[in-house]
């Protein structure tokens, strides 16, 4: 006889089905079956978790921290790339004044971390050009360079994303698992590789708006709360 969809007969056989539904649920989350629904424009929850636990989330950083794209024909080109042919086209998402690396900060992304620090360097990691803090758009990386916290290990850089002026409209999408790299120096791995140039992907090559913002999301467990 079916029974799916009937109640539980006795009180052991309602225990047991709650607790077979959670084992499942949990399962089912593990294997990445639960897609992630954004519940703030800051951070996204990922799977399933009992009320009061851990969660898994994704962390965007607040919309006063994008990188602003520059336009200059001081970008640094890493080896192994090619800059666009456009002059328009030498931009970069770094420091313009050269002074050093431009960053994101990251504020209490999750239980027991301050702050965390994303930044940008050339593809090829150069410590000695006077531009390379202005890495051209046609390969840099974008990676963790500075954590506050001991709870800041439970997060790590996990999509960059380029914008209009408002966030309105995402340019293009890069991502830890299809562009993932080592980072520079000591940073905390993994980087990702952005590409905006000839190289770029499909609908993106050299083709950057002039008011385009670069974002980072983090995903991070620890947080109790996605809000």
């Amino acid at each position: 006889m079916d029974t799916v969809g009937q109640p539980p007969r006795n009180v052991e056989e309602a225990m047991r089905t709650g607790i077979d539904r959670r084992t499942m649920l949990k399962a089912a989350a593990a294997a990445g079956v639960f897609a992630g629904t954004w519940v703030a424009p800051r951070i996204e929850t990922l799977g399933f978790a009992p009320a009061g636990a851990m969660t898994q989330c994704i962390v965007t950083n607040e919309a006063n921290q994008d990188l602003n794209s520059n336009q200059s024909n001081n970008t640094y080109v890493s080896t192994g790339f090619t800059q666009c042919t456009d002059t328009t086209q030498h931009l970069s998402f770094g420091n313009q004044g050269n002074s050093g690396p431009d960053e994101i900060l990251f504020k209490n992304p999750t239980a027991n971390c301050t702050s965390i620090t994303v930044q940008t360097a050339p593809a090829d990691c150069n410590t000695t050009d006077p531009n390379r803090f202005d890495p051209d758009q046609s390969g840099f990386k974008v990676f963790i360079s500075a954590t506050n916290g001991t709870g800041c290990s439970n997060c790590k850089l996990v999509q960059v994303v380029i914008f209009n002026s408002n966030r309105t409209t995402i340019f293009a999408t890069f991502t830890a698992l299809a562009n993932g790299t080592t980072p520079c120096g000591t940073g905390t791995p993994p980087a990702i590789l952005v590409q905006l140039g000839p190289s770029g992907p499909p609908g993106a090559q050299c083709i950057t708006p002039s008011d385009a913002r670069l974002a980072a999301r983090l995903s991070c467990s620890g947080v109790q709360h996605c809000t």
